[in-house]
């Protein structure tokens, strides 16, 4: 049995469709591995807005289907400054804000910084993408920082040759396994057929003995069962009725 089994085994292990079909999975696993790597990115923005700016909008970045760590706005005044705020998503639609933020529409946000003061805003807590900043400043000057940093896979593409590797080697590890099926099924037909004629040969030497041992026994019996015969002078055998006969008179 163990050696059957470890025959198998190298049939497997030496067909050359399923030697292609192992290297090929082996590189799908590999480019698979490369394509879920994660790097976080990062990306700033910094300007100033002045009361000369009125309704800017500044287009920012914040990736779309990507696992947002963080993302804030920092405002802060080189000296008391005065603004409104409104975050737009795509279509330049204004974003619902929190109620901390807001005012009583919960579109805009109006602040009073002072001098060398810093406010900050995470603008994860926002239920739409926010795409553009929209700024107006009334009074003083206004510095802004926006950072963002996000998950992102940059081997991703890789992922497509891993789907058509595997799908080559999944072709090549059936093809490979029909053709090592058929050559199993050939091998045990073969050995079906060899155990048969064992067997009739087998069978046809025990009849052949049979009849050997039976001739033996039967000519035995016929040597000891007659007994031989003696004749006289006259080519009659002894012990026949005309002797008898002749003895009488």
């Amino acid at each position: 049995m163990k050696k059957s089994k470890g025959s198998l085994v190298v049939r497997i292990i030496s067909n050359p469709d399923i030697q292609k079909g192992f290297v090929l999975f082996a590189l799908a696993l590999i480019l698979a591995f490369s394509a879920v790597i994660t790097t976080v990115e990062d990306d700033t923005d910094k300007d100033s807005i002045e009361p000369d700016d009125q309704g800017l909008v500044k287009d920012i970045r914040y990736p779309h289907l990507r696992n947002v760590e963080n993302s804030t706005l920092e405002l802060r005044g080189e000296e008391e400054t005065n603004l409104s705020l409104r975050i737009l998503n795509t279509n330049f639609q204004p974003i619902s804000l929190p109620g901390t933020w807001a005012d009583e529409t919960g579109e805009r946000i109006n602040l009073t910084i002072a001098e060398d003061e810093n406010r900050s805003l995470d603008l994860t807590e926002l239920d739409d993408i926010p795409r553009h900043f929209d700024f107006n400043v009334t009074e003083g000057n206004l510095t802004y920082v926006y950072y963002v940093s996000y998950a992102t896979s940059p081997y991703g593409i890789l992922s497509l040759p891993a789907i058509l590797l595997t799908i080559i080697g999944m072709v090549y590890a059936f093809k490979g396994k029909g053709a090592l099926l058929g050559e199993i099924k050939e091998r045990q037909i073969e050995e079906e057929e060899r155990k048969i004629k064992a067997r009739r040969q087998k069978k046809y030497e025990k009849g052949k003995d049979r009849e050997h041992f039976e001739d033996v026994i039967y000519e035995g019996e016929k040597k000891e069962g007659k007994p031989s015969d003696h004749v006289n002078f006259m080519g009659i055998p002894e012990g026949s009725e005309e002797d008898e006969e002749d003895q009488e008179a």
